[in-house]
């Protein structure tokens, strides 16, 4: 089994995946390994960066970072929803972060991404407002998007890269209510100023999800390869049998990445997730 981001690792800086990549990763899943997907994306944001894949419809998607998981064809697998109040006393323990605040929930088209206003997250996400704009839905005070009951899949802030640490240390705190209740993981584009911090149910990691996967697959920890570039890689990094780090990581994963030893391939510019693809490939076919 192979699992592999997409933002910084399958894809490069375009949007687009490498030829050396799309031809590994094929002849990986002919030669009967498994590909599955695992991102921070929701599934259907992530379908047409893997699209060129062609990818079988029984094939697998760990998406929102573990809180769902679906065929690429759209069979729900797994699902961890977060509870309403949950969600509630994350606005009230963020109230001066909710122009920040966006929550996803697990539909189709407007509704499935949750905000108070564009104006805040505009200026730092810009790009993926425009994008998403089918899928927004505008409630103030955030809030109220929970009134009913409704549960989401997960919470995310956006900002720089210092605004977002400190809304972390205050989820973290000893003292926060949200402490055990939540996951946080994370995503930094230092280049950018940019990090994103997901906030999932308890329990909830591409780590884990791949974890369960590899398990009903039958396919043991040690042939399991994953393969990723940032923070919110690093539980299936750390529980996969052959971890592979990207080389446009952060300079403090890549120290991780060493003390650990996980091995570190090219980056995603230069098919990095390629080049890994071949050598496991090599692998399998002189071992069998």
């Amino acid at each position: 089994m192979i699992a592999v981001d997409i933002d910084g690792t399958l894809i490069a800086s375009g949007g687009m995946i490498g030829p050396r990549t799309m031809n590994a990763l094929r002849a990986a899943a002919e030669s009967g390994v498994e590909i599955v997907i695992a991102t921070g994306r929701r599934h259907s944001f992530a379908m047409p960066m893997v699209a060129p894949l062609r990818l079988r419809s029984t094939d697998v998607m760990i998406t929102s970072n573990g809180s769902v998981v679906r065929t690429v064809g759209g069979k729900l697998l797994e699902q961890t929803l977060m509870p309403a109040e949950t969600a509630r006393e994350i606005c009230r323990e963020l109230s001066d972060f909710t122009g920040s605040l966006v929550f996803t929930f697990d539909v189709e088209g407007r509704g499935s991404l949750v905000i108070e206003s564009t104006e805040t997250l505009g200026r730092v996400i810009g790009r993926w407002i425009q994008v998403n704009l089918d899928a927004i839905e505008t409630v103030n005070p955030l809030i109220n998007a929970f009134a009913s009951g409704a549960c989401p899949i997960q919470g995310m802030l956006a900002g720089s890269m210092e605004r977002m640490h400190a809304a972390r240390l205050r989820l973290e705190a000893e003292n926060s209510a949200l402490s055990k209740q939540i996951t946080i993981h994370r995503t930094e584009y230092l280049e950018r100023n940019l990090s994103i911090v997901d906030l999932l149910p308890a329990g909830c990691s591409k780590g884990v999800a791949l974890e369960r996967l590899a398990g009903l697959s039958g396919i043991p920890r040690e042939e399991v390869m994953a393969i990723g570039d940032n923070w919110n890689d690093v539980d299936m990094l750390n529980w996969a049998g052959q971890p592979v780090i990207m080389a446009n990581a952060s300079h403090e994963l890549k120290e991780i990445a060493a003390a650990r030893g996980w091995r570190v391939t090219a980056s995603n510019e230069q098919d990095g997730v390629g080049l890994a693809v071949e050598v496991a490939l090599n692998g399998v076919l002189e071992f069998s």
